[in-house]
């Protein structure tokens, strides 16, 4: 996926254990929201100027432990 997820894009993906997005800049609200397997996000954004996440990007996502945005400047 290139861009970036939609409100409640990937809400209720029980299934979904990591995220790696290599051309994320944004998020809608709740973009992952209950999905109770995820493990880890990665969004690799090196040299982009900004980052925004909407209202409870993760909320519910109860076994998240580590979230990496890479080097935003």
């Amino acid at each position: 996926m290139t861009g970036a997820p939609g409100n409640y894009s990937f809400s209720g993906c029980t299934a979904l254990e990591h995220i790696f997005l290599p051309k994320f800049t944004l998020s809608g609200t709740y973009s992952f929201n209950g999905c109770t397997k995820l493990l880890t996000a990665v969004f690799p954004c090196n040299g982009i100027s900004a980052v925004a996440m909407g209202g409870n990007t993760f909320r519910g996502c109860s076994k998240l432990t580590s979230v990496d945005i890479g080097n935003v400047t």
